[in-house]
């Protein structure tokens, strides 16, 4: 994984994680490297954001963490001052995942002491079955979300994403292309009374 496509996924997760949760371990962003890939996710329990990678970050085999949403945005920053669109950087390479860090090639990064939510729970597959939906509710705040969620991975004036509903009590899911081959993405809102 190269450094632009990193910083793309984070940008487009930290859209949905929050800062001051007193879940403290939703306050973060997960990374999860096994033998199927690399897996990053955010929720705020409202919403989720995943991407997941067929490729690994270089380094490691296998890691779970949850990178501090307060060191993210430095480190954000740290990346666009490397001109990552102008130049061709290294790939992303953890260096070392211990002592409550996580050490990248480029920064740092705490780690939330904690185990994150088992977001597969959550994620439904789509039921031929399933009763036509004459009625949905969402919260259009979340809605609007969807596209600073896109916003990353956006080409050129194409804004668009897919939705898929299963019945009016289950979160909508919602996709979009990230143009990157081996690289899925997956978000889910929840639905609202109206």
């Amino acid at each position: 994984m190269n450094t632009k496509l990193f910083f793309q996924i984070i940008s487009s997760c930290m859209v949905v994680s929050p800062k001051k949760d007193v879940r403290y371990y939703l306050n973060g962003i997960h990374i999860k490297q096994d033998d199927n890939g690399l897996l990053i996710e955010s929720t705020d329990g409202h919403r989720l954001v995943r991407y997941q990678y067929t490729y690994k970050l270089q380094g490691m085999d296998e890691f779970d963490v949850i990178l501090d949403i307060n060191y993210i945005k430095p480190m954000l920053d740290k990346m666009k001052v490397m001109n990552y669109h102008k130049t061709v950087c290294a790939d992303v390479v953890v260096t070392n995942v211990d002592d409550g860090f996580i050490n990248f090639n480029f920064d740092t990064v705490k780690i939330v002491d904690g185990r994150y939510p088992d977001c597969d729970r959550v994620i439904w597959k789509h039921d031929k079955y399933s009763k036509p939906i004459t009625e949905y509710g969402i919260n259009l705040d979340y809605l609007a979300d969807i596209a600073k969620i896109q916003k990353p991975f956006k080409a050129g004036k194409f804004n668009g994403c897919k939705l898929e509903f299963k019945s009016e009590g289950d979160s909508v899911k919602f996709t979009y292309p990230t143009n990157e081959d081996g690289l899925e993405m997956l978000g889910l809102i929840m639905p609202c009374r109206l």
